[in-house]
């Protein structure tokens, strides 16, 4: 996945209605770089032949 940077996190922040400054985006950038990071190792898990925890059953 590409890198995440402040000018990308203004844009998103902006596109939700957000006027965040750019310390605020600063600070905000290790938080952001760190969740991808881990949605990244979620999804390279072999993970298609797990059932799942919780079922919903209609009779």
């Amino acid at each position: 996945m590409e890198g995440v940077n402040a000018k990308t996190l203004r844009r998103m922040a902006a596109l939700l209605g957000y006027d965040w400054s750019d310390e605020e985006l600063e600070a905000l950038l290790p938080q952001v770089e760190k969740s991808l990071e881990m949605v990244e190792r979620l999804d390279a898990l072999a993970l298609r032949d797990v059932e799942p925890a919780l079922q919903y059953r209609i009779v």
